[in-house]
């Protein structure tokens, strides 16, 4: 049956009816359709091999996206995305190191994600990205990010916090990367603007309160460490004869302090974070390493009017501080130890000190320690 179908439509284009001259006659027609059907099909299958051939991801079963690789793609619709199947199961994306671009419309209404981490190879998060991820309250972005497209945040109501590690503010392209219109089932407390806490790099507060679309927040917080990064730290500085100071100072830097001594008095120990580095003294200047974390240099006094320069006694003595503990070493002979409050009051007293001892002592206090005959001042 099915061949005298096809003989009946042979017989209407009035082809000839010998099978070898339709053949013979349909040739050309036959290659020109199997050739655009051949290239058709190279495309298709080019086109999957590299539309995420760029990026990997995985789903776990804790509902954590994360995506590796290079550059994602961007995407004319969130339903084109590998992951739409699985979107009400996100709840969380990590965008790991290695990736420069999010994609258009890559995470749009993935309604149930609560965290976004951004690594720090990203530098463009593409337009309406994260549009309408109504549950989305904490986003972390690295250090990299250059741009943030329209809409990318679009309607994301419950915004928290974003924690930005780039202390130059990366461009908004419009004002409705961030907004959530008011309509009916908007309250102002979806005002992301008013209620959302931006945190930046110490020292950046300023950049980031002119900038476009970031000078509307009405909360930007400036922190010393993002996430793990440490910006900058804090320098404590306890002197025998002025007491404690303490700044905050750039991370992974090193700084100079002049500690030399003041009126009658001269340096007994320097210490910082509780190592003895009295003899990296240099001209009344000391040095520190890079500053990694919160860090502390005490410096020791001795008043030299106490002192028979003639003949010193525990020419080895050294009295330091650190953590609520005063530390006498070097006593050559057993000598009476008493501390001090700068008021007069007696701390505390201790006969035939022989070798090192520690007392235990208040925090943010001058005192001063006696040993035999010599005083000196230490800054808790």
């Amino acid at each position: 049956m099915g061949f005298s179908v096809n003989l009946s439509v042979v017989r209407c284009l009035a082809i000839p009816e010998d099978r070898t001259r339709i053949s013979e006659s349909l040739r050309p027609f036959i290659f020109v359709i199997m050739k655009k059907v051949f290239t058709l099909i190279v495309l298709c299958v080019f086109s999957l091999c590299t539309i995420h051939a760029e990026i990997t991801w995985n789903l776990s079963d804790d509902g954590t996206l994360t995506i590796s690789g290079t550059d994602m793609p961007d995407y004319n619709y969130s339903s084109s995305t590998p992951w739409y199947s699985q979107r009400y199961r996100i709840n969380k994306v990590i965008i790991e190191n290695g990736v420069t671009n999010i994609g258009n419309c890559a995470f749009e209404y993935c309604e149930n994600i609560t965290s976004v981490i951004i690594g720090n190879s990203v530098t463009r998060v593409g337009k309406e990205a994260f549009y309408g991820c109504y549950n989305l309250k904490k986003i972390t972005i690295g250090k990299s990010i250059e741009s943030i497209e329209k809409d990318a945040f679009r309607e994301c109501y419950n915004i928290q916090s974003i924690i930005i590690n780039n202390p130059e503010p990366p461009a908004c392209k419009g004002l409705s990367t961030f907004a959530c219109p008011k309509s009916g089932y908007v309250r102002d407390q979806y005002d992301v603007y008013t209620y959302a806490t931006i945190h930046v790099p110490m020292g950046s507060k300023e950049a980031y309160s002119s900038a476009h679309e970031w000078r509307y927040f009405n909360k930007i917080k400036e922190d010393m460490e993002i996430d793990g990064k440490v910006y900058y730290a804090k320098l404590a500085v306890k002197q025998g004869t002025t007491g404690y100071t303490e700044q905050a100072v750039k991370a992974d830097e090193t700084y100079t302090i002049y500690i030399g001594a003041l009126g009658n008095s001269k340096i007994n120990a320097v210490t910082f974070n509780g190592e003895d580095v009295t003899d990296k003294v240099k001209d009344g200047y000391y040095t520190t390493p890079a500053i990694k974390a919160k860090s502390v240099l005490s410096i020791s006094y001795e008043d030299i009017n106490t002192t028979n320069v003639k003949e010193i006694s525990n020419p080895d003595l050294k009295v330091t501080g650190n953590e609520g503990e005063i530390s006498i070493t070097g006593v050559e002979q057993p000598t009476n130890v008493e501390v001090y409050t700068t008021d007069g009051k007696l701390v505390e007293t201790r006969g035939s000190v022989y070798g090192e001892t520690n007392i235990q002592v208040k925090e943010d206090n001058l005192y001063l320690v006696k040993v035999g005959k010599r005083a000196i001042k230490i800054a808790m």
